[in-house]
């Protein structure tokens, strides 16, 4: 894991959620060498490209852990937050909607800050209200 007393600040979040990762995907089986690689080219995306490229190689680990190792993808609602967070409110949707289809036990975390871009949807106050949400 890696010491966050080199990073520049402006870095420092994107830094730290890449460390959420490291620890999550570790601590539910992943090889430690795999997740070192992939936290890896997660700081670089985000070097590279903002957050943006943050998000984007979020989904693209993703979708490789979809065909690799199914039985250790991210819950669905998380997939929707990398979506939120890039925009793509069509598709954070759909996740979400999968996610509340498939009783995903922590789909009520929605009211976490990376689903801020589509809090103000219709759809969002809906599925809120569906899951039993104060909205």
């Amino acid at each position: 894991m890696d010491d966050t007393k080199s990073v520049p600040q402006s870095e420092k979040a994107e830094w730290e959620k890449c460390s959420l990762y490291e620890k999550h995907a570790v601590s539910n089986g992943a090889p430690p060498a795999e997740v070192a690689k992939e936290t890896a080219l997660m700081r670089e995306a985000y070097k590279k490209s903002g957050a943006n490229g943050y998000w984007r190689k979020q989904i693209e680990i993703y979708e490789r852990m979809q065909v690799l190792q199914p039985d250790s993808v991210p819950p669905l609602r998380i997939v929707a937050s990398f979506y939120a967070q890039l925009g793509e409110k069509e598709k954070a949707f759909a996740f979400l909607e999968k996610a509340y289809e498939k009783r995903e036990v922590d789909i009520a975390n929605l009211r976490l800050a990376v689903y801020d871009p589509i809090r103000s949807d219709p759809r969002f106050l809906d599925l809120m209200r569906r899951i039993g949400l104060p909205q």
